[in-house]
């Protein structure tokens, strides 16, 4: 199944909110920091976390680049019109495709993925940018492109090897998915004092939660301080309702044992946290992944959300354009694109209203890299 990564509209959320029924500051399943339950593994966790939260002083991106090619045109795969990020993406896009002297069209392929594949073949464009497009579940439109001979660069998915194998996939933009699960975990055992009984709250199985989830299991494995206590499965047509609401809700008031909820992205986070607080249950931590600016008032207002593992996505897109550059000009693009991972709590937050953007310029940094603008 897809990772739909969305915001839901604040709107929405307050109608998750107001469908769930309070239960009392006192539901069991609260959070209940020992401090000094386990001091090894608090230790460990906050070690393993400090690179995750300063601020970046050195570009980990590529170091040259080949010149700018001309006169390229790029489309986007729209899929998932509805989403303020993807609106973000594409905003981002047109401004990086602006700086190379690209056209760059955004063509909504919503209502029918293989169909929407089909007609942006046919439009001949030198390049495909998309998100979330699986090797395991899109199989018509990937032997499509793959066909088409027509590169195409991919974000938000996991490094998979049917992902990385699959001939309708050029490149993609690494987000480490794993590493971000370990993260995650290493939170999860600071905010709980060394005994973190984690509750996944996440959609079906995609290849970029099966990194997160297999980097939480093994941060666990190696460093202690906690483990998976449950792990609950959201169907795709849940997420963006009220229901999800009810569905995080029910998740905590049914599993006392949970007392640290790993939501899988911010999309489902908007809607859970307003829900739980109004369960009374937001003394119990939750973590987050992306960086959205709705997330992030979370974490600042101590709505019951208090971390979000957090990459940019606009950094992403002009990865997404450089890699483009590369593969016109003949050069392999890079392993790594360099894109910075931070774990954003109360203490390190951007200003309010603003998503995480990397704490470097790298329009800008791009820009010199190619030798435009």
């Amino acid at each position: 199944m897809h990772r739909i990564r969305f915001a839901v509209p604040l709107a929405l959320a307050v109608l998750l909110a107001a469908g769930c029924g309070r239960a009392g500051d006192g539901a069991s399943g609260a959070a209940s920091p020992s401090g000094a339950k386990n001091e090894a593994a608090v230790k460990a966790a906050k070690d393993f976390l400090a690179p995750y939260t300063g601020k970046a002083d050195a570009w980990k991106g590529p170091a040259s680049s080949p010149p700018a090619a001309k006169n390229k045109t790029i489309v986007f795969l729209n899929r998932y019109t509805f989403s303020e990020t993807n609106s973000y993406v594409i905003r981002t896009a047109r401004q990086a495709a602006a700086a190379l002297g690209w056209k760059f069209v955004a063509l909504d392929v919503s209502k029918d993925f293989d169909a929407g594949v089909t007609q942006a073949v046919a439009m001949k464009p030198d390049g495909l940018f998309s998100q979330v497009t699986e090797g395991d579940t899109d199989v018509k439109a990937l032997q499509r492109i793959a066909e088409s001979k027509i590169p195409h660069v991919e974000f938000t998915v996991g490094t998979t090897d049917y992902n990385k194998n699959n001939p309708g996939i050029t490149h993609i933009v690494d987000y480490h998915f794993y590493e971000q699960g370990q993260i995650a975990a290493a939170q999860a055992v600071v905010e709980t004092g060394g005994d973190a009984r984690l509750g996944l709250f996440r959609a079906a199985p995609n290849s970029s939660n099966r990194q997160e989830i297999q980097g939480i299991k093994d941060y666990f494995a190696k460093y202690g301080g906690g483990k998976i206590a449950k792990d609950n499965v959201i169907a795709d047509n849940v997420i963006g309702t009220p229901r999800l609401g009810q569905a995080a809700v029910a998740f905590l008031q049914g599993n006392p044992q949970v007392n640290v909820v790993w939501h899988e992205f911010d999309g489902i986070a908007l809607g859970a946290v307003p829900a739980l607080k109004a369960a009374g249950l937001s003394k119990i931590p939750q973590i987050s992944h992306e960086g959205d600016a709705p997330n992030l008032d979370f974490v600042r207002g101590g709505a019951g959300q208090v971390a979000d593992v957090a990459v940019s996505y606009g950094w992403a897109t002009w990865a997404a354009f450089d890699a483009f550059n590369r593969l016109f000009n003949k050069v392999q693009p890079p392993a790594d694109d360099g894109i910075p991972v931070r774990v954003l709590t109360k203490d390190n937050l951007p200003p309010a209203g603003q998503r995480f953007e990397g704490d470097l310029d790298y329009a800008a940094q791009y820009k010199k890299l190619w030798g435009v603008g």
